[in-house]
């Protein structure tokens, strides 16, 4: 259903006041009577705190939002579920050009409310996955420490996933959409002969994406979450709590793990995770062949070393070495 941007901005103050009741209303009506979409030139007060979460595609952005959402409801994390096809075409939160064009707009489709008040929100990116050579990952690199500098990103979430069931599994589900929406059936059925042959060439596509993060300012705080462990149900809860004392989203000095396990949070987030119906690091070497497996190790073993992936050169399958994590 559509609405006007009046009854959206009322909705908007309403969600807010439920949300912040306890912030001193003057600033509470200062924040929530700026225009959309803020930009650099708006109190920083008034600005939520935006953390990026970029992955290679089909590396669990979605997944891991639907998670932290449940995980975080109601303590306003909302953001997280903003991506999808029906918000603003010019984007959640945009890094342009120049200073002007950074800007962070509501959801005139969702209805929920933005964060304000410095706040963390978290929005998805596939930011870095260009060739070195390209001007575009000098620009990205750019924009991202003129917003740093700015004081409107507050860090990186990145997502990490072996590059065997990764690059399989993201080659198969763009190039044979309707199968891969089928499920792992079709997927065994189908993959060899379609994306097995590509795998080697596209494998730098992934090691460029890592690449650009791998070497991103340490300045910048920066933290990794592992596919293999949010998609597995016995280790989802430490993903998470380690995530949110990364955001650090609710109040100073939270118990995070008491705050997760001591109420229902825990279903809410295992009941969206569909645990993979073959092994974490085994896919590659299981549907291509070992040989192909190789190949594509050679091509990414500088950047999955960083990460903390081992890969067995006899089985060709990757595992992670937790003791470096």
């Amino acid at each position: 259903m559509n609405i006007t941007e009046a009854e959206y901005r009322q909705n908007y103050v309403k969600n807010m006041l439920a949300i912040y009741n306890d912030i001193h209303q003057d600033l509470f009506h200062h924040c929530t009577g700026l225009s959309y979409p803020l930009d650099t030139s708006d109190p920083p007060e008034c600005w939520p705190a935006p953390v990026i979460l970029p992955s290679y595609p089909t590396g669990g952005n979605g997944l891991f939002r639907s998670m932290l959402s449940n995980l975080t409801d109601p303590l306003e994390m909302s953001m997280v579920m903003y991506n999808n096809s029906k918000q603003l075409p010019t984007g959640l939160f945009r890094l342009g050009p120049n200073e002007d064009s950074m800007l962070i707009y509501g959801s005139l489709s969702q209805g929920h409310a933005l964060p304000l008040f410095r706040r963390v929100v978290v929005f998805k990116s596939h930011m870095g996955g260009s060739n070195p050579d390209n001007p575009k990952q000098a620009m990205n690199a750019q924009k991202l420490h003129r917003a740093w500098d700015h004081e409107k990103l507050n860090g990186i979430l990145r997502l990490a996933r072996n590059p065997g069931d990764h690059i399989l599994r993201n080659h198969f589900r763009w190039s044979q959409r309707h199968c891969y929406k089928q499920g792992y059936e079709c997927f065994q059925r189908k993959a060899k002969r379609a994306s097995c042959p590509a795998m080697s060439e596209i494998a730098a596509d992934y090691s460029n994406f890592h690449t650009f993060w791998n070497e991103f300012d340490k300045n910048i705080p920066q933290s990794i979450a592992y596919y293999e462990h949010f998609t597995n149900k016995a280790h989802a809860a430490d993903s998470m709590i380690a995530a949110l004392k990364f955001l650090n989203n609710l109040t100073p000095d939270v118990d995070y793990e008491r705050f997760y396990k001591d109420t229902d949070r825990i279903a809410k987030v295992t009941d969206v995770i569909k645990e993979p119906k073959y092994a974490h690091g085994k896919l590659l070497a299981e549907i291509c062949g070992k040989d192909i497996a190789r190949e594509v190790h050679e091509k990414t073993k500088s950047v999955t070393k960083h990460l903390g992936y081992v890969f067995d050169e006899d089985s060709g399958t990757w595992s992670l070495d937790t003791t470096i994590i």
